[in-house]
């Protein structure tokens, strides 16, 4: 697509680099850590929630 960041990203990716990439992260999202980190996404998904209505409720 042309940017820098987006053309990095593990779904943008193709073939060697692609395979590269996902040997690198494929650890971090074992069952276990996962749900370990969903808790940290819940809480952050409340939080960006409480924020749209704050805003939407003052628009």
């Amino acid at each position: 697509m042309g940017d820098p960041t987006f053309d990095s990203m593990v779904t943008s990716l193709k073939g060697a680099e692609w395979k590269r990439v996902r040997t690198i992260i494929t650890p971090v999202f074992t069952s276990k850590k996962m749900r370990i980190m969903s808790h940290i996404i819940n809480d952050s998904a409340k939080t960006v929630l409480q924020t749209l209505e704050k805003h939407a409720v003052n628009k």
